[in-house]
């Protein structure tokens, strides 16, 4: 069977801070590193109290995939002016931020028409370098 998941972030009783994945140091003083699980997801977790955990280690914590970048520079019919990244204001007056992006890069794409779109953040936006000092 899968290993268990551990919950990407998690807090409860005996640990009040938010914990992430499977900390490398047990939150509680416990000599075992453990997590907090969905118990509708792991047939192995144990109960104790209000939530269910695991004994962990690196194979518990799921990956995360980067988030898909959007294209630097795009238009499409629907924006038919270049837009840079992801627009603040959705270009087709739609009420939540999108972008094009690349399909081959960006598995979540959804298609419309003659391209691939997510709904975007500032975290699909790719870091630019600084630009070049003239000599």
């Amino acid at each position: 069977p899968e290993p268990c998941a551990c919950l990407d972030t998690w807090s409860n009783a005996d640990c009040t801070t938010i914990q992430e994945g499977c900390p490398t140091d047990a939150c509680d003083g416990s000599p075992y590193r453990w997590c907090e699980v969905d118990p509708s997801e792991c047939s192995s977790a144990k109960e104790h109290g209000d939530y269910h955990y695991i004994e962990c280690d690196d194979t518990n914590v799921a990956t995360r995939p980067e988030p898909c970048a959007c294209l630097d520079t795009w238009s499409n019919a629907d924006c038919t002016t270049i837009q840079e990244g992801c627009p603040t204001d959705a270009c087709d007056g739609s009420p939540y931020r999108w972008c094009e992006v690349d399909p081959s890069e960006c598995s979540s794409a959804k298609e419309h028409g003659d391209y691939h779109y997510i709904e975007c953040d500032d975290t699909n936006v790719a870091t630019r370098p600084e630009p070049c000092a003239c000599l």
